[in-house]
């Protein structure tokens, strides 16, 4: 069975690339992401720290991927839930489920039910329908922690909650 993070990095190299980056941005990506699977991890790094200074939430979860596995860079977990928090609070569903896991596990991050099952059901509204389906099996995982009160109120706070991007506009 392939660990979280796996699959956040399967679902980040099939993720199209982010809106209104252009040709920079894509060849930038496609660079960083053959780097990272080369072992460069250091090109790696540098190319996902420009893109996530630029706003690419794929970016930022390779970002995560990278300090979590400490791949290039020391491992340290809060870190990588910190590019994960990026990540998914721009809506990106992979990044959601890392978070979710993390906050599941105590991953750098406090153990806590109710952000990994706020995070797990995000991930099944954006549209990503590989972070859709992990966002189920995991909130049916998490559901038996949370009381059918706590996970209303939940659902309510992720129907009213909207990535970033939106609420910059």
């Amino acid at each position: 069975m392939k660990t979280p993070l796996a699959i956040a990095v399967l679902l980040a190299l099939s993720a199209p690339s982010f809106a209104g980056a252009g040709d920079w941005a894509s060849a930038r990506l496609e660079g960083a992401m053959s780097a990272y699977h080369a072992g460069d991890y250091r090109a790696a790094r540098r190319g996902f720290q420009r893109l996530s200074e630029h706003g690419s939430a794929i970016a930022e979860t390779m970002l995560g991927v990278m300090y979590a596995k400490g791949r290039g860079v020391r491992e340290n977990r809060a870190v990588a839930a910190g590019w994960f928090y990026r990540a998914a609070s721009r809506g990106y569903g992979p990044a959601q489920i890392a978070l979710s896991d993390a906050f599941a596990r105590g991953s750098g991050v406090s153990r806590d039910a109710r952000d990994a099952y706020f995070w797990a059901l995000a991930a099944t509204t954006g549209g990503d329908r590989s972070a859709e389906a992990s966002g189920h099996m995991r909130v049916k995982a998490l559901e038996k922690f949370l009381s059918a009160d706590a996970r209303v109120e939940i659902a309510e706070d992720v129907h009213n909650w909207r990535p970033r991007a939106q609420r910059e506009r």
